[in-house]
């Protein structure tokens, strides 16, 4: 039995904007006829699509972390830089289509390079910043420098 529901024009706008997205990530390649999906892995690398790792950023009293989900990126191939403000990351996940004698039925992730550019606030020490990455999740820690209290300054007149 289907319960009748109101109709809602914002879910009705969520869901076209859901569709629209899914429309807009994929690939060229998605469009062809199913007869083409074995194409050479020269064309599979032309078009799979640039990718931004998902970032999570979250503060505390004392420090800024930003967790970015990277799986399958070597540690060699990452870069973290904080430059007037802006924390940047750039790396690259390298294709594994390489493999001579695999079909490829379906390609979905996205490989290739990546950078990702945070404004950090003023109170971000930029000088103390650490990084770690462990099961493909970088953590980057940026402590906060402490704020100068205010004070009182006496004026004479001469």
């Amino acid at each position: 039995m289907n319960a009748i529901m109101p109709w809602n024009p914002l879910r009705e706008l969520d869901s076209f904007g859901q569709r629209l997205n899914r429309l807009m990530a994929r690939s060229p390649r998605d469009f062809q006829p199913a007869y083409s999906l074995f194409a050479p892995s020269q064309e599979l690398e032309e078009t799979l699509s640039k990718w931004n790792p998902a970032a999570d950023i979250s503060e505390t009293d004392k420090a800024y972390r930003v967790k970015v989900d990277m799986p399958e990126v070597q540690e060699k191939d990452l870069k973290v830089t904080m430059k007037n403000g802006v924390l940047e990351i750039t790396g690259e996940r390298k294709s594994e289509l390489e493999e001579k004698d695999a079909k490829h039925h379906r390609i979905e992730r996205s490989y290739g390079r990546f950078e990702r550019c945070f404004s950090m606030p003023e109170d971000a020490n930029a000088n103390a910043i650490t990084a770690t990455y462990q099961q493909g999740v970088l953590t980057i820690t940026v402590p906060k420098t402490e704020t100068p209290q205010a004070r009182e300054i006496s004026v004479k007149v001469n």
